[in-house]
């Protein structure tokens, strides 16, 4: 098994070959010896990606993750320290993938905005979350399995799992239970969101969906579902 110095090296020379971008973004990865477990990327480029995740993985491991525009793509542990694992991809992916991904983050494109370090692992922002990472979030800090949570709510875990993934949302009537559940006010639970990083992110997305397709940005329209 290769060394952690060895590792880093590796995973640097890597690095400097595929500019990597700033995101955060909750997904769901499988180890190869069987299991799964949501993960939370903080960076990617075409080559590797950084992520957090308390999942039982070591040097070597073979992991798949979902990643918009791709579904399961393979990758290999290069480094771990603590919950932070450095990972290469078994092969290159696309840039409409590092698109797909972007446009899921609410981080912003460190590539174009220039405004935090390449490196940099960003704080747990109730405002940078959407519903389903906020529900993830809340639900661990305070413990409780996603089965847990269905047995106190009378739903089942399937449906809790749609929730954290963002397939489904709690009917009405369910939201004030779950944020008692969680220890939560409603609102928190909710996280109004603020408008003013909204309109940068739909233009931020305009002009990389614009990009990708070759047209202008104010030939792009985008419909937002509730």
């Amino acid at each position: 098994m290769a060394n952690k110095a060895h590792s880093e090296d590796l995973l640097q020379s890597v690095i400097a070959r595929a500019p990597r971008r700033a995101v955060k973004l909750d997904v769901r990865g499988a180890g190869m010896r069987g299991g799964s477990a949501f993960m939370t990327l903080y960076n990617i480029s075409e080559t590797g990606l950084l992520l957090h995740s308390e999942a039982a993985l070591d040097v070597d491991d073979i992991i798949s993750i979902d990643l918009p525009e791709a579904g399961g793509v393979q990758a290999s542990v290069i480094w771990r320290s603590g919950g932070l694992i450095g990972c290469q991809f078994a092969t290159p992916i696309g840039k409409n993938v590092l698109s797909a991904v972007a446009l899921r983050s609410a981080v912003p494109d460190v590539e174009r905005d220039g405004n935090r370090p390449m490196d940099a692992v960003p704080a747990s922002v109730s405002g940078d979350e959407s519903f389903g990472g906020r529900l993830h979030r809340l639900r661990k800090e305070k413990g409780l399995t996603q089965g847990q949570i269905a047995t106190l709510l009378g739903v089942s875990k399937p449906t809790v799992w749609a929730w954290e993934q963002g397939r489904a949302r709690p009917v009405e009537s369910r939201l004030d239970a779950l944020a008692q559940v969680l220890s939560v006010d409603r609102s928190t639970l909710m996280a109004e969101p603020d408008m003013s990083v909204l309109g940068e992110l739909l233009t931020r997305s305009k002009e990389q969906i614009a990009q990708a397709f070759g047209t202008r940005p104010d030939n792009v329209r985008i419909m937002i579902e509730l």
